[in-house]
């Protein structure tokens, strides 16, 4: 046992000696900080790896060397730790200079203020700091504005009035009152949110000194203590514990702050900061949906209004009562100072003051906002319930949206047929007058997928066994709802004459299968035509989207000899069925065939009607063009922090009711106590898990209650 203990000492004398030397090479280097030795984790982790290394290689071999197999039963047992620590330290790095490199690159791309990030720089620390200075800014402006306020009320409050006599007939009395006492009650308001704001600027102070002085001074210390005591194995588990904690401060508390700026929406609660595509997003897809709108009677137009601070704009500060009422829909319109009669959008179809075409009995009170679209957004539920339709029928056209394509591509367009388009249902208001038994209106009650119309048949509608319950929703009611083939007087889908060629053109060879019957005049075959010559009949009924235009063909003509031979309307290739031999072939004074005519010389039989629409965008496959797809298009192009997170909290007023100082100071509230809380309970919870992994060892009593 002596023996052992002896053979302990020398080998902690000599490790200590080369950890000396390292450690003094290490001080001798200018350092700005005298906690700079052990925030250099990584150099120490590596020289506690290499004693630990020259330990267990010393101890295996004076295990071997003087027949002492309990350290040499040690040393194999250390090898293992050892190449664990190596791989938890290099771990550490890749994670280190990943969150680094992340952070780096979404800061450096998306111009978050002025706020930049270098590669020898803590750009999480820094970022996190640009973060909180952005909130204390913030709130340290709006209690100085509360402050400003309190000393005017105050001053206004202590404000008096008064009659003195001198005379002794009224014995040099007098008489003093307040004018204004009712400003005692502002100045009370402000207080109160004085006191709001010194807990919110403790708070934010308090974050950012846990920031810096803690996560960011303290965190490398517990991390290189924690490598070290980690690699000893009478240390392991407050090794592995104390890394777990360096990890939580260091890394994941700081990184949840960025979480919170990325993800959360910062107009109440912290910061999306994702900035739109613009350049993608189509104009149709910007419009918003009008709260109020008036005439202009010089350009004879309508001029919708989507802000409510262009509504308070067109009046002056004596009529913001009024103007609030009207944006709450409690005044049908208001006057401007220039003459102009500005309308509510904010309809509701249970206030008396309007007229019949709004006093609707079975309405929702408001037509959402979400449901003010044109066509009309039916796959949302909530927009597919009568009542709601019912509230939408009665706003003015001018209260909703139409996505028709603002800035229209004539050669996009001029790829999908007129014959072939859709005419969607863009009328306002499709209630059709009539009623069913329960008094609903018959259009407005009828199932959605049912009211289609034909393009050949505006009076078509589909329908389904009438034996099935609801059948009339589909067989009689939608037959109510308007179907034109001008879109804005159209309650109906109308469709275009879709389905392969062969059925619709039953009767009409493919030969024959040409827009004008003029176009056949060369072929020397009566294939095409009846027995006294007119066109046959099944190729007047055939849809024109079947046809060829022999212009197309000879659009194709080859330059020199090739396909000379050949008649224009001769060269076409058979999608179904099979062509006549001398179309094909060299017979006669024809020379047809693929090898005197190449295929890409000749145009191919449609094989569905509308077919070429396949090619088009999908806005354009409808008359007028309508894009539907504006979710898709103006997705944001990334998620990284777009603007200063200050700029973020100076919400408007269309999100939040009431004075402005009370917003202001309760939207903050949440950055300020509610996500610390969060990202503390998240680090907790990181730590724990963290430490089991690193083989420490925690145990706080009633936290296995909490996480």
């Amino acid at each position: 046992m002596k023996r052992t203990v002896i053979i302990l000492a020398f080998l902690l004398l000599i490790s200590s000696s080369l950890f000396a030397e390292n450690l003094t090479q290490i001080v001798t280097e200018p350092s700005g900080s005298s906690l700079e030795i052990l925030s250099n984790w990584r150099v120490i982790a590596i020289l506690a790896i290499l004693i630990s290394v020259i330990l267990v290689a010393m101890a295996y071999a004076i295990g071997m060397g003087f027949g002492m197999p309990e350290i040499e039963a040690w040393a194999k047992g250390e090898i293992s730790q050892i190449f664990a620590n190596v791989v938890i330290i290099l771990a550490l790095i890749a994670v280190v200079a990943l969150i680094d490199a992340t952070i780096m690159g979404i800061v450096n791309t998306s111009g978050v203020g002025e706020l930049y990030c270098y590669p020898t720089e803590n750009c999480l620390n820094k970022t996190v700091n640009a973060y909180l200075e952005d909130y204390l800014f913030t709130a340290k402006s709006g209690a100085l504005n509360v402050l400003e306020n309190n000393v005017e009320a105050t001053a206004w409050a202590n404000r008096r009035l008064g009659f003195n006599c001198y005379l002794l007939k009224c014995a040099q009395g007098g008489i003093t009152h307040s004018i204004v006492s009712y400003y005692m009650l502002d100045s009370d308001r402000y207080s109160i949110i004085f006191e709001y704001y010194q807990g919110l600027l403790s708070s934010l102070h308090s974050q950012k000194f846990f920031i810096n002085e803690i996560c960011f001074k303290v965190g490398p210390l517990l991390l290189a203590l924690g490598i070290v005591a980690r690699t000893f194995f009478f240390s392991r588990k407050l090794g592995g514990l104390l890394i777990a904690i360096a990890a939580g401060i260091m890394f994941f508390f700081p990184a949840m702050y960025i979480f919170d700026w990325m993800t959360l929406d910062m107009t109440l609660t912290g910061d999306n900061g994702v900035q739109d595509e613009i350049s993608t997003c189509p104009a149709e897809c910007l419009i918003a949906p009008p709260i109020a709108f008036y005439h202009n009677t010089s350009s004879s137009s309508y001029v919708t209004l989507s802000k409510k601070a262009d509504v308070y704009n067109l009046f002056d500060e004596s009529s913001s009562t009024d103007v609030r009422k009207l944006l709450l829909g409690q005044k049908k319109s208001l006057t401007t100072t220039a003459g102009y009669e500005v309308f509510t959008c904010q309809i509701n179809s249970s206030k008396s003051w309007f007229s019949d075409k709004y006093a609707v009995s079975g309405a929702a009170d408001v037509c959402d906002q979400s449901c003010r679209e044109l066509p009309y957004p039916h796959s949302a539920s909530k927009c597919a319930n009568y009542s709601m339709q019912l509230a939408c029928s009665v706003l003015p056209e001018q209260c909703k949206i139409n996505r028709t394509v603002v800035k229209i591509d004539e050669s996009e367009r001029a790829k999908c047929p007129e014959e072939c388009r859709i005419v969607p249902p863009l009328k306002s208001d499709c209630r059709s007058g009539k009623t069913t038994s329960d008094g609903y209106d018959t259009c407005l009650y009828s199932r959605f997928d049912c009211r289609v119309a034909k393009l050949s048949d505006l009076n078509w509608r589909p329908s389904i066994n009438s034996e099935l319950k609801g059948a009339e929703k589909c067989n009689t009611y939608p037959k109510d709802c308007a179907a034109n083939l001008t879109a804005t007087e159209s309650c109906v889908y109308v469709m275009p004459q879709f389905g392969s060629c062969s059925e619709l053109c039953t009767g009409c060879p493919e030969e024959c299968r040409f827009l004008n019957e003029s176009d056949l005049s060369s072929a020397s075959e009566p294939t095409c035509f009846e027995t006294e010559g007119s066109y046959i009949a099944a190729c007047k009924s055939c849809p024109s989207t079947c046809k060829i235009n022999i212009s197309e063909i000879e659009a194709k003509a080859p330059t020199g000899n090739n396909c000379s031979a050949c008649p224009a309307n001769h060269r076409i290739l058979p999608a179904e069925q099979s062509l006549p031999a001398n179309y094909t072939s060299d017979t006669g004074s024809y020379s047809c065939s693929l090898t005197s005519c190449a295929s890409e010389y000749r145009l191919t039989v449609p094989r569905s009607a509308c077919e070429m629409c396949v090619d088009a965008a999908e806005e354009y496959t409808y008359d007028p063009p309508l894009n539907l797809n504006c979710g898709d298009l103006c997705k944001p192009s990334d998620s990284s922090p777009s603007k200063s997170s200050g700029d973020y909290t100076k919400i408007n007023e269309d999100d939040l009711v009431g004075m402005e100082e009370i917003k202001m100071v309760s939207k903050l509230m949440i950055p300020a106590y509610l996500l610390p809380l969060l990202n503390i309970a998240a680090t907790i919870t990181v730590i724990i898990a963290l430490s089991g992994m690193l083989g420490g060892d925690i145990e706080i009593p009633g936290i296995s209650k909490i996480f």
